[in-house]
């Protein structure tokens, strides 16, 4: 992947910003919007039970994937807090591409099922939470990679882009 946040060097390419669009923020997308449409689906069959994530103890789970996302997210969080600590930025977001591409490509497709309630309430809703968990926590990463992206633009020219008109 061409990775456009080399940005002490003093470039961004467009065709590495479109790739980090394409492999972080849509994948990232489509698991909360299944996520979403689970959580619309639970709440309408169950009538007035609301889905509350953090009434849920994920720690009672027996689910291997629960528990492989739920330590792949902890791994993901220390991994970007040790290089953003760094200043290696440029290393934080191939590990973001591969971890959300293990999201969407083994947890959400292997728990579709669990997601759709096919196991029972209880473990619909612990699939749910842990979805659920697992996207804030990628959401917090991706808003402190983009915080820090956002300081350093100014110094940054982009190559290829449309020169802005001033009105």
């Amino acid at each position: 992947m061409n990775i456009p946040v080399r940005l002490p060097c003093g470039f961004v390419q467009e065709a590495g910003v479109f790739a980090v669009v394409k492999d972080v923020f849509l994948p990232w997308y489509n698991a909360y919007r299944f996520l979403f449409q689970s959580v619309a689906r639970f709440e309408a069959e169950a009538g007035n039970t609301r889905f509350q994530p953090s009434a849920i103890d994920l720690a009672s789970t027996d689910n291997v994937l629960d528990k492989w996302i739920a330590a792949a997210t902890r791994n993901l969080v220390a991994y970007v807090r040790q290089e953003m600590g760094a200043y290696r930025l440029y290393t934080v977001v191939p590990f973001l591409v591969k971890f959300i591409d293990n999201l969407t490509n083994i947890y959400v497709r292997y728990n579709r099922k669990r997601l759709k309630g096919s196991k029972g309430t209880e473990d619909c809703l612990l699939a749910m939470a842990s979805l659920y968990h697992v996207l804030l926590s990628v959401s917090k990463v991706r808003r402190c990679l983009l915080l820090e992206l956002i300081q350093m633009l100014p110094h940054c020219t982009v190559v290829h882009a449309p020169a802005l008109q001033q009105p």
